[in-house]
């Protein structure tokens, strides 16, 4: 489970930027139903199901998703997927001129077989290497949790733990621009492969992309019993959906396509998608059913249908294995209500006895009607072009307080403070004659 995820200097965040999992003591009546304890008697690792980011257009929500992603994908792949002369990614603030020299910081704190990690890295743009890298651990089955550190480095300079056994054997190898804990992994070392397993069981999705809806025709196709539980998740939404299927596209519509793409499909460069046919009920003049109509998902369906198809697969994936899932814009062309209830399926112990979290980035004020004060974080920028990040069960809240209302009104900042548009002009303008 995802405990805490830091960043310094990322994009529009100039300085230290601290999302916290951790349910907030002093609301207890606010968020105990919605608590998991993965650990009993343990207060540390009360954690939160659902964390939602709110903030104005360009506060910088996404930010803190993306960022989530690089550090993934970097722990990941780091060390296949770089040599000696890659360049390392720049993420730096740049409208300061000290933060554009300096380091850009990752650190993410999680639990994982009853382990406590914390690992983080920093990024120097130049010269191009990985500046820091660090690894603690701590066991939590035990009375006293003293953090031990696995290993520290600074820059090629490599400190580790007799633990960190091929860790310590192959630190000469490291390249400037390579994680040490990447390339450990790819050796199997018991506690960097830990860390990557952990990695791949956080998934982060755009809310605005329905690209990842291959997974669930995938998986739907692969399994039935997980096939019945996306139909039961899409009737359940109301779509007028009695049915869907998925097939391999035909080789006659493969044929029909440009020979530079049907080459690359015949040597396994690019995979081609998979044909999602839904069933609809036709009816007669009595309004009484007569026959189904077979739609097509790229073409008959809304963009909200196919958007929530997308969602449905990565959704059951994560509750089944107590996964993290981490959605940009969550609410994009769905409807408030059913936005709601997604989120009600990792709230619920019932829907979520695996103990998945879910991580998203909203607009929709809808949802603060029901949700506990620290399952709310605020976005904003200063000034300055540098964004803050903030939970709302940090300010004073009293406890039957608008949450909504008062977030609208600007009480708790992260809102947009929007001139007169009725200034803009709007009209067409004709080109002034010029003297010559």
């Amino acid at each position: 489970m995802l405990i805490q995820f830091k960043i310094a200097n990322f994009k529009c965040f100039k300085d230290e930027a601290i999302l916290s999992m951790r349910a907030a003591t002093h609301l207890k009546n606010d968020v105990g139903q919605h608590k998991f304890s993965p650990i009993v008697n343990k207060p540390d690792y009360q954690l939160l199901p659902s964390v939602a980011i709110y903030g104005a257009n360009a506060s910088g929500k996404s930010s803190i998703v993306q960022a989530l992603s690089v550090m993934l994908q970097m722990v990941l792949h780091s060390a296949n997927e770089s040599n000696s002369t890659t360049e390392l990614p720049s993420f730096a603030h740049r409208l300061h001129t000290i933060s554009i020299q300096e380091p850009t910081l990752f650190e993410i704190i999680f639990l994982h077989h009853n382990i406590k990690y914390r690992y983080g890295f920093a990024i120097q743009k130049n010269p191009n290497a990985i500046a820091e890298e660090w690894l603690y651990t701590s066991d939590t089955t035990k009375q006293k949790q003293k953090e031990v550190e696995i290993f520290y480095r600074k820059e090629q300079d490599f400190d580790a733990h007799s633990s960190f056994k091929i860790g310590n054997t192959i630190s000469k190898m490291v390249r400037p621009n390579a994680l040490w804990l990447s390339v450990a992994a790819q050796l199997n070392d018991p506690i960097a492969t830990n860390v990557q397993m952990w990695s791949k069981k956080c998934h982060t999705l755009s809310g605005m992309r329905t690209g990842y809806k291959q997974f669930t025709a995938e998986e739907s196709q692969k399994n039935p019993i997980f096939k019945k539980q996306v139909l039961e998740l899409m009737q359940a939404a109301d779509l007028g959906i009695l049915d869907f299927e998925v097939a391999d596209i035909p080789d006659e519509e493969i044929a029909n396509l440009p020979k530079v793409i049907r080459d690359l499909v015949a040597d396994k460069k690019v995979q081609m998608g998979k044909s999602i046919k839904t069933h609809h009920q036709v009816y007669n003049e009595y309004n009484l059913p007569t026959d189904v109509a077979f739609f097509d998902m790229e073409t008959d369906e809304s963009d909200g249908t196919m958007k929530y198809f997308a969602l449905a697969g990565p959704l059951l994936d994560a509750l089944q294995s107590g996964d993290i899932l981490v959605v940009d814009e969550l609410e994009s062309q769905l409807h408030p209500l059913l936005t709601q209830k997604i989120i009600d399926l990792f709230n619920k112990p019932q829907s979520n006895p695996n103990g998945a979290q879910l991580l998203f980035t909203t607009h929709n004020t809808y949802l603060l009607e029901s949700m506990p004060r620290d399952q709310i974080w605020l976005t904003e920028k200063d000034n300055y072009g540098a964004a803050t990040l903030v939970a709302v069960s940090d300010y004073q809240v009293r406890e039957n307080e608008n949450v909504q209302r008062n977030y609208l009104l600007g009480k708790y900042g992260a809102i947009p403070y929007l001139r007169p548009f009725e200034t803009i002009t709007t009209s067409p303008q004709k080109p002034q004659p010029t003297d010559v």
